[in-house]
């Protein structure tokens, strides 16, 4: 298999989310970078796709609450 056949097919993996996360992907593209199948340049445009495509999970508590709090209803007394 060529390194333009191997980027075709994990761009197509990678796009399709086809792993179950970012670092799981990577670790397919260390192997082929490990063995000289792809160059510098298309492990790292092939790590930025995974990057790009399995953003981080973000932790809801860590993020600060930005509603707005509900002020509770006024009673206005009738005459």
């Amino acid at each position: 298999m060529n390194s333009s056949v191997i980027v075709r097919m994990m761009q197509n993996l990678i796009n399709k989310k086809f792993y179950d996360g970012k670092d799981e992907a990577i670790e397919k593209l260390d192997v082929y970078f490990a063995m000289n199948r792809i160059s510098e340049e298309e492990y790292m445009d092939l790590v930025m796709l995974a990057e790009e495509m399995y953003p981080d999970p973000v932790d809801p508590e860590s993020t600060p609450d930005t509603t707005d709090p509900v002020d509770p209803p006024v009673e206005i007394p009738v005459e």
